[in-house]
């Protein structure tokens, strides 16, 4: 019992997941200013191991939190949001418009799912599956930014 509402609280993260309305969007969000506190006391280094951290964990948690619920990749799961968007803020100056366009990147390719994310997300099950697809999502906007930032600059 105690080891599920870890799992629950885990997963959901404090419950943020629970949300009615578009709590993968509500994970993300939530990550940001996790990402701006740890990249300013700690930096960009420290805050890539928080989110492979949250990773970890998401796969444990995600994996118990899906078997508990009955489904595939339960909507109220978000951690796997959170270490994704993490994952993104890691790569960037702590700049309130890189954030914002990190997020704004991060949600199109979480929720466009552009291959190889596509695939992972039909094929790849179990809380890997869950969190993996996320972090592929991840990186896929971290080489947007790239790109975009290049020819900004």
């Amino acid at each position: 019992m105690l080891i599920q509402k870890a799992v629950t609280a885990l997963s959901t993260f404090g419950g943020l997941g629970n949300l009615p309305f578009a709590p993968g969007t509500w994970g993300s969000l939530v990550a940001i200013p996790i990402g701006w506190f740890v990249i300013e006391k700690f930096g960009n280094t420290s805050l890539l191991f928080v989110s492979l951290g949250v990773f970890a964990i998401g796969v444990w948690a995600s994996s118990r939190f899906a078997k508990h619920r009955k489904t595939a990749d339960p909507s109220s799961c978000v951690i796997d949001e959170v270490a994704g968007q993490l994952t993104v803020l890691s790569f960037f100056a702590n700049d309130p418009v890189i954030m914002l366009a990190a997020f704004l990147i991060f949600r199109f390719f979480d929720i466009i799912k552009v291959w190889p994310t596509s695939w992972v997300d039909r094929n790849i099950h179990g809380g890997f599956g869950i969190m993996i697809d996320d972090m592929i999502a991840a990186v896929q906007s971290i080489a947007a930014m790239k790109f975009a930032l290049f020819f900004l600059h």
